[in-house]
């Protein structure tokens, strides 16, 4: 059976978005791609509109340092292709 779109995300990234917040955006996506919601978010950004995001969010991390981060978007990164 087919796991239930994650609304709760979309709209959360929705509102980050709205509000400017890329920072939350960024914190939004990274926190999860290390649950359940991975495997949506790994067809997602196969999407070329999206593609690039990752890289973003990867470049964000490392200027503040936050290196297991890195590591997590760096495998997700790996396992788009």
């Amino acid at each position: 059976m087919p796991r239930p779109f994650p609304h709760n995300l979309l709209l959360s990234l929705i509102a980050s978005r709205q509000a400017k917040d890329i920072a939350k955006m960024y914190g939004l996506i990274c926190e999860a791609i290390t649950t359940d919601d991975r495997e949506l978010l790994v067809e997602i950004f196969r999407k070329p509109e999206v593609q690039g995001l990752p890289a973003q969010i990867l470049e964000h991390y490392l200027a503040l340092e936050e290196y297991e981060k890195c590591a997590e978007i760096s495998k997700f990164m790996d396992e788009i292709g």
